[in-house]
């Protein structure tokens, strides 16, 4: 520590550890979340978990069409690397959602949930159609989501809500 403090010595400062960035994020520092990510993602040849946290960091920040290009982003690069995860589609659908735009969060969730009736995407789908008045089918995508993982307490709110808006609180 005293060569540290030594006047006129200067050290090397070491980037920010990829961690920083969710420490950041955690306590609401955006901008530095910020900066770390994108030079996580300007550096890495595959930047998709990246461009899935700065992403989170924008929907936090209230800039949901930006988390949403991220995310598509992500989206295109990981297809184009021949892989495929079904819960970044469905991150880029609730960024769809919270951008304003409910019939194309709708169909990517349909798209996904066909092939993979996975409990958050399904929930998340019954968000979506309590939300445009479908209830009855809000109700069966959120009782199947707690079939699946009944530890969900978002998805009993919502059916809870779905059942009370049918009458039958």
């Amino acid at each position: 520590s005293s060569a540290v403090a030594a006047v006129g010595l200067v050290l090397p400062r070491r980037a920010d550890a990829p961690a920083m960035g969710a420490v950041r994020f955690y306590f609401g520092e955006f901008e530095q979340a910020r900066a770390i990510y994108g030079r996580l993602i300007a550096g890495a040849r595959y930047p998709v978990p990246w461009l899935d946290n700065l992403a989170a960091v924008e929907i936090a920040a209230g800039n949901p069409g930006q988390a949403r290009r991220l995310l598509a982003r992500a989206v295109e690069l990981e297809r184009d690397a021949g892989r495929d995860d079904p819960y970044r589609r469905g991150r880029l659908a609730v960024a769809t959602a919270l951008d304003g735009d409910l019939p194309g969060a709708r169909a990517l969730l349909d798209g996904i949930v066909a092939a993979q009736p996975l409990p958050e995407l399904l929930a998340n789908r019954g968000a979506l159609r309590a939300r445009a008045g479908d209830l009855p089918g809000a109700e069966v995508d959120l009782t199947l989501a707690l079939a699946r993982e009944p530890a969900r307490l978002p998805a009993w709110v919502a059916l809870a809500r779905a059942l009370e808006a049918r009458g039958r609180a």
